[in-house]
């Protein structure tokens, strides 16, 4: 019943995919991807979907998209990546680390794994060294995201406020459907004791159309934080 309303509302707005990925219409998006058959671009979805409930602590949520992206034929090595992740989700913070510590290789995934590890071991320093590998070594835009939301909250966590800000003002610009670079944006704000701009920054993502459940919640817990 659910792909059957959101199969209907695609059809009904008449939006092409790219635009529904534009604005911010993830699920949306990557249902269409699959009818079309670009399943690439469906997973790449799922992934993006993924990182948003990682980041907002839905462990749930993350669970299932785990398991759908599994049952897509993922490369191991990004399942075990994204099950230490949930595992930091539930609060398993040696399980976590230890599973990010171990994977393998010398490309994006293992140094964004091992930026990670150390960031949630509180060594900020030694995380921003991987995290900058990361990006460097991310070959598309989606990777370099990534990389660049990690190395904006290691950055934030080491005091680099000025650098934070930098990196979240511009994934905001290049990436204006997504609502995650805005939290971290109001994030630097908060630590670097502007909080008005802060509380203005997380209530703008409230106010989008679309801004996403992870998103979301993080504004709406941020801005309680304040009360």
């Amino acid at each position: 019943m659910t792909v059957f309303i959101l199969t209907l509302m695609i059809f009904l707005t008449g939006e092409d995919t790219a635009g529904l990925e534009e604005n911010g219409r993830l699920w949306e998006a990557g249902l269409q991807y699959e009818i079309d058959g670009q399943i690439e671009d469906a997973v790449r979805i799922r992934c993006l979907l993924l990182e948003e409930a990682l980041y907002a602590g839905h462990a749930n949520r993350s669970l299932l998209l785990i398991d759908e992206l599994s049952a897509m034929n993922i490369d191991d090595r990004y399942i075990s990546f994204w099950t230490a992740r949930l595992a930091w989700s539930c609060g398993l913070q040696e399980l976590a680390i230890t599973g990010l510590s171990e994977t393998e290789g010398d490309d994006w995934l293992s140094n964004r794994s091992l930026g990670l590890a150390k960031l949630y071991s509180g060594d900020a320093d030694s995380a921003i060294i991987y995290l900058q590998r990361s990006f460097q070594l991310g070959d598309t835009v989606t990777r370099k995201y990534f990389s660049s939301l990690d190395l904006c909250f290691a950055m934030i966590q080491n005091g680099q406020v000025y650098e934070a800000e930098q990196i979240a003002i511009q994934l905001v610009q290049a990436f204006p459907g997504m609502s995650l670079p805005s939290v971290l944006l109001g994030l630097v704000y908060q630590f670097s004791d502007r909080p008005t701009m802060a509380a203005r920054t997380w209530l703008q993502v409230l106010q989008k159309d679309n801004p996403g459940a992870g998103a979301k919640s993080m504004a709406i817990r941020l801005l309680e934080s304040y009360e």
